[in-house]
């Protein structure tokens, strides 16, 4: 990464996945930077860690919320160049929804009734889900304002540049387990401190805010249970 800061920033959003459905937001990380810079490794990994990580390359529109609707997903989209183009999609249009808990899909589903006539119906899915997105370019405008940015860049070390994630390696489910459990155990405590950083001296607002609402909770969380941490 260019910032070092980006480990505590990927770090308290892979964890805050865990209990996502109770914020009223949850920021998109977007991942920038030249081919072979890591971001597809990073998607990986932290496909193996979030809450009901999901890693792909290729997602259509309706599979984005039915996804995010039959399995609370955390999404990982790599390498979606059509997300920096200046038209509005769909898929962008889904996106933009779905960083925030209100987010949703609407679309008339077929059915076939106790007479075998074929009918439709209004349903509605919910978009809202943390997601991580990637790409060498950068992202629609009003994404960008739904997504923290962290630029990435080659390494140099053979060491890390060989390096493979092990989507099957069983230490993963342990890992989630934990972080499942750590979950339940602080979540009263985490939305207490989701009130209470609104009252903190921070120069923050209005969409800005929003963004940033939840890993700032998330630090002063873990600066209350270890004052000496440089977290927050």
């Amino acid at each position: 990464f260019s910032d070092p800061k980006a480990y505590d920033v990927l770090t308290l959003w892979i964890m805050g996945t865990y209990m996502y459905w109770a914020f009223d937001s949850y920021p998109y990380i977007h991942l920038s930077g030249t081919p072979d810079s890591g971001k597809s490794r990073v998607q990986r990994l932290s496909s193996c860690l979030t809450f009901n990580g999901y890693f792909t390359e290729s997602i259509s529109n309706s599979s984005i919320f039915r996804y995010v609707e039959d399995m609370r997903a955390s999404l990982h989209i790599d390498e979606q160049e059509f997300l920096a183009t200046g038209t509005i999609s769909e898929t962008v249009s889904i996106l933009n929804s779905g960083y925030h808990k209100a987010g949703n899909a609407t679309r008339q589903e077929s059915y076939t009734d106790k007479d075998g006539n074929k009918k439709f119906m209004t349903v509605s899915f919910t978009t809202y889900s943390p997601k991580m997105l990637s790409g060498i370019g950068g992202l629609d405008k009003t994404l960008r304002t739904r997504s923290i940015s962290i630029p990435m860049k080659p390494t140099t070390d053979k060491q890390f540049s060989r390096r493979e994630v092990m989507q099957d390696d069983p230490q993963w489910q342990t890992l989630r387990d934990e972080l499942y459990l750590w979950a339940l155990h602080a979540f009263d405590d985490v939305m207490l401190c989701y009130s209470e950083v609104k009252d903190q001296d921070i120069d923050i607002k209005n969409r800005m805010w929003q963004k940033y609402h939840v890993l700032l909770t998330l630090a002063y969380y873990f600066k209350k249970m270890v004052p000496s941490a440089p977290i927050y």
